[in-house]
């Protein structure tokens, strides 16, 4: 997903995913993956709306913005239900600071 600017925004924009068909539908134990720029700047909005919903974070955010000298930790994934989180890296390949503003993140995750 990608977020908006506005703080505000970013959170009717998380809330309207929860409350969306079919994920608001879904057995707790399916696994669902959210991942993107979240724009999340003071790096709050997970813990205040996806962790209530069930959600893990990866652990310590990695700071993937700029890509050409990464500052801030503005991108992040998020699990739910039968899928755990195995490692998660920012991308080392020279054409991902060159293909946007900030560097992929690459995870290993494990559907259990």
């Amino acid at each position: 997903m990608h977020l908006g600017l506005s703080g505000m925004e970013r959170k009717v924009q998380l809330r309207k995913f929860l409350d969306s068909h079919p994920f608001v539908g879904l057995h707790s134990a399916t696994p669902v993956i959210v991942t993107g720029d979240f724009n999340d700047v003071w790096g709050t909005l997970g813990k205040k709306l996806l962790k209530p919903a069930g959600f893990r974070s990866m652990g310590k955010p990695l700071r993937t913005f700029p890509a050409w000298g990464p500052m801030r930790a503005l991108d992040s994934l998020y699990v739910r239900g039968d899928v755990e989180i195995i490692d998660v890296a920012r991308s080392r390949l020279k054409i991902a600071k060159r293909a946007s503003d900030h560097l992929p993140l690459v995870a290993t995750l494990r559907i259990t």
